[in-house]
């Protein structure tokens, strides 16, 4: 002891992880997660986000025209990433996914009841990207909006 102070050293029984564990850990993981990537199918995902995203921007248009008391239009080009609705107002479906394209056969007018105007069949607007693909319906008369 060299004044008053007492060293001890411990060997054999430190605690921790050595490191071929650790690289043993982060392979199992490895391992796992290529497994497991296959499985998940990211495309349908933004594809519903997407379809979500179109099926708000409908209603906001149809609750703008009724609470303005005035027509309101839902432009969609077919095969495009854009579209107006509402009072002007575009979207860009890009920010979502980069290849998600949305197409309808004919703009959706909103009347002040929000009904669609001149629409006697269901309309349908269909988001794709890739081999995944999601519909969205607008009922005639009622303008009930729906994504099967």
């Amino acid at each position: 002891m060299k004044n008053g102070i007492r060293f001890s050293i411990r060997r054999g029984s430190e605690r921790g992880f050595t490191m071929i564990e650790l690289v043993m850990v982060i392979v199992i993981i490895g391992i796992v997660a290529v497994a497991v990537a296959p499985t998940l199918d990211i495309g349908s995902y933004s594809v519903s986000n997407g379809a979500e995203l179109v099926a708000s921007d409908i209603q906001t248009t149809q609750l703008e025209a009724m609470s303005r008391h005035i027509q309101l239009t839902i432009s969609i080009t077919g095969g495009s990433q854009t579209y107006t609705y509402g009072n002007g107002e575009s979207r860009n479906l890009a920010e979502v996914n980069s290849s998600l394209t949305v197409s309808s056969a004919t703009p959706i007018t909103f009347n002040s009841l929000g009904e669609p105007v001149g629409v006697t069949v269901a309309q349908t607007i269909t988001l794709a990207s890739g081999t995944s693909t999601q519909t969205i319906t607008v009922q005639p008369y009622t303008g009930k909006i729906s994504i099967p």
